[in-house]
This record gives C-alpha cells, structure tokens and sequence, in this order.
C-alpha cells in the first residue's frame, strides 16, 4: 500500500500527515476536500504544503481524532472546548461534534454535583456551628446586658 504524505499549512502551524488520515471520515470537510476528485483545486503555498485557512492550533485535536477516533482531554482542551467543537462544525465531523457533547454533558453533571456537594457541606459546617452554641436562658442575659434602671429614671449620671 501507497502512503500519500501531505504537509498542511493550516493558519500558519505546519502538520505532516497522510491523505488516508485527511479522508478518514469522507463525509467531512477534509474528507471531500482531499478526495481525489477535489484534491487539484486545493491551494498550496510556497513550499507545497496544502492551505486550510482555519486555527492552527486547535487543528491538531482535528488531525488527533482523524488518526485516533478520540481527542485528548488535556487541560490546554478545557480551556479552548468550545473554540474546538466549532472547529469540529466546520470540518462537518459529526462523531466528534457528538463526543464533545457528551464531554460537556459529563462536565456539567459533574459542576452541578460538586456545587451540591460544596452546599451540603457549607450547610452542614453551619448547623455544626449553631449546634454547639450552649443554650442561653435569654431572660437572665436581658437582665444582665440591659440595666433596668435606665427605664425608671433612677439612674445615677
């Protein structure tokens, strides 16, 4: 078997892959774009390498599910998920729109369990507090904080 490799220049970051990876799923952009009824009308810059004007960057999550089925879920994806699965929109791969999905749902579900948990906690940390607060005969502390006398007029100024 041929291996056709390709240099991509995708928003200025240079990848080195093969078209069998480009064409992995052929009902995706890089799938049509890539067939070899489509492939002369792509543009390639200076050095050969073929043009995709999208995020570099974020592209390599693209290229990783083309090759692995599956994307990394490093802390640089936490923080650019969104950016991602726009990404995966344009390139119309409509398996890894639905994992990115199911991610968010699980990291939702997981938000919400913690907010809950942190409430229960924070709740139970203040009826702890009150708990232990001794009982206080409220009458005797009235008596005590507030000097009658003030009230009758025999207070000594």
């Amino acid at each position: 078997m041929v291996v056709d490799v390709v240099t991509l220049n995708v928003g200025g970051v240079h990848y080195c892959t093969t078209i069998q990876t480009l064409i992995a799923h052929e009902h995706s952009m890089l799938g049509a774009m890539f067939s070899t009824r489509n492939r002369d009308l792509l543009q390639q810059d200076g050095q050969g390498r073929y043009f995709v004007d999208r995020d570099g960057k974020l592209f390599r999550y693209i290229l990783n599910y083309l090759r692995n089925g599956s994307i990394a879920k490093d802390s640089a994806y936490m923080s650019n998920r969104y950016q991602i699965r726009q990404e995966a929109e344009f390139f119309s791969l409509k398996g890894l729109v639905e994992e990115l999905d199911g991610l968010e749902k699980e990291i939702e579900t997981q938000d919400a369990n913690n907010r809950r948990k942190d409430r229960s906690e924070s709740l139970s940390s203040q009826y702890s507090t009150f708990s232990s607060v001794e009982s206080v005969d409220m009458n005797a502390a009235n008596e005590t904080l507030i000097d009658q006398s003030w009230f009758s007029g025999d207070a000594d100024f």
